[in-house]
């Protein structure tokens, strides 16, 4: 996720019944930021990760085998 300036960010994982499972509030700097994010504590099953940043949201689906 390319960040603009120094700027706070946003993580959510949420269920498939919208719960969410994981959320992460963070500073992140100028230029390509990635984050890994620890999944061996949620069950299997299909989730959406939504990274907000700025005006700027970010929302993919995932499938946890």
């Amino acid at each position: 996720f390319p960040a603009s300036a120094r700027t706070a960010s946003y993580f959510s994982l949420s269920n498939e019944l919208g719960q969410q499972v994981f959320t992460l509030k963070e500073q992140v700097n100028e230029g390509l930021f990635t984050r890994t994010i620890d999944l061996s504590a949620v069950p299997e099953g299909i989730y959406l990760v939504r990274v907000a940043m700025n005006d700027k949201v970010l929302v993919k689906r995932i499938i946890r085998e």
